[in-house]
């Protein structure tokens, strides 16, 4: 995703997961969020829970969202989050 400052210098921002194909790893839908952009898998472990894994982007000046963190940590009982939080 990108769009324009009005400098005309393009800003790409987002989020982005990168896994070994040998990974028992699906996408999943990440509801709609306020002001953070997502992308989540979960990854399914041999002799343990499913893990859900969410690369985040808050960008600035947005706030952090309670509400946002609720949606992300309600996809499953093991949920790490990591990215820019700013």
């Amino acid at each position: 995703m990108s769009n324009y400052e009005r400098t005309g210098h393009t800003v790409v921002r987002g989020t982005a997961l990168y896994y070994r194909r040998s990974l028992h790893c699906g996408p999943i839908n990440i509801p709609p969020l306020t002001n953070m952009e997502a992308t989540g898998c979960r990854l399914a472990m041999t002799g343990h829970s499913t893990l859900v894994i969410v690369s985040v982007y808050l960008p600035s000046p947005k706030r952090l969202l309670r509400r946002d963190l609720r949606a992300l940590f309600a996809l499953g009982d093991a949920v790490i989050l990591f990215g820019d939080f700013n």
